[in-house]
């Protein structure tokens, strides 16, 4: 296997688990109080944004001949 195709898989897996853990943190308790007075909390949002963009990336690297 060449080694962009590894690197591309490394970083498709990266990036679904950097989606999941995002989704997940805009859901905690924490966030939510937050929220309920007023602070942002971008975490959570930047990770799944940041996952999607890894992820094609990886995606990409994965599929390209």
């Amino acid at each position: 296997m060449k080694t962009a195709k590894v690197i591309g898989i490394v970083l498709l897996i990266v990036g679904i688990g950097l989606i999941a853990y995002g989704i997940n943190h805009m859901n905690t308790t924490e966030s939510e109080i937050k929220d309920f007075f007023g602070k942002k909390d971008t975490t959570g949002m930047f990770s799944a944004i940041l996952g999607a963009i890894v992820a094609i990336a990886g995606g990409a690297m994965t599929l390209r001949k």
